[in-house]
């Protein structure tokens, strides 16, 4: 079974996909055991901005034992299995 929240928002400024995870990873020092880039990734940022099916797609993944979080440029999710 896994619970997932997700919120999804505008990004006016900065990558939010570039940034985030650093941001988290230093703040949660040592919870998180691996960070993982996801296929989306690999994407143009424009790609995401002009094709709503890529819009909220995970680009980040900081996983912590049964706990994920997810970052793409419109989106972040908490998944706890």
């Amino acid at each position: 079974m896994e619970a997932v929240w997700e919120i999804r928002f505008d990004a006016v400024k900065a990558p939010v996909a570039d940034l985030l995870p650093g941001i988290l990873y230093k703040t949660f020092a040592g919870k998180f055991s691996s960070v993982t880039r996801l296929p989306f990734a690999d994407l143009p940022a424009v790609a995401f901005e002009h094709d709503p099916n890529l819009r909220y797609a995970p680009k980040i993944r900081l996983e912590a034992g049964n706990q994920t979080v997810q970052i793409g440029e419109h989106m972040v999710s908490v998944n706890c299995r």
